[in-house]
């Protein structure tokens, strides 16, 4: 599926000040954006499209400057290069994305913070996406 450019106008839009990095920068399409945040003990990458961003302390981004994409979104080389700093990784997430709203099964859908309720959604869920849920 191809998205709208606008719809991919946001997305940037939102990753840049997420990552505090330029809109322009993401929409330039550079194949890599570095961001040093020595504040911070998460190393993140994020691969949005065709660019990667890194970003976190400085020392921890000096030993994954030169790694290539794909060992950068494994969650296992992340935390690699940020433990020995002391940092942490946030794990792996895919991100998806649509022009359109998804329609609820309901219109009257309705918010709840029971547990009950949570533990009935996480059971119709598939596992893979309930692991991290804690």
């Amino acid at each position: 599926m191809t998205l709208q450019p606008d719809t991919i106008a946001t997305i940037r839009q939102s990753w840049a000040s997420i990552l505090g990095v330029s809109t322009e920068a993401l929409a330039r399409g550079e194949s890599r954006i570095y961001r040093e945040k020595n504040d911070s003990a998460v190393l993140m990458f994020v691969s949005l499209f065709g660019t990667g961003i890194l970003l976190g302390p400085s020392c921890a981004m000096e030993a994954g400057r030169n790694l290539p994409d794909s060992d950068l979104t494994s969650h296992a080389k992340l935390l690699e290069l940020s433990t020995l700093y002391g940092g942490r990784a946030l794990g792996e997430a895919k991100l998806y994305y649509s022009d359109s709203v998804p329609t609820l099964p309901s219109p009257n859908a309705k918010v709840s913070r029971a547990r009950a309720h949570a533990v009935e959604l996480e059971a119709a869920c598939p596992p893979a996406d309930t692991a991290e849920v804690g």
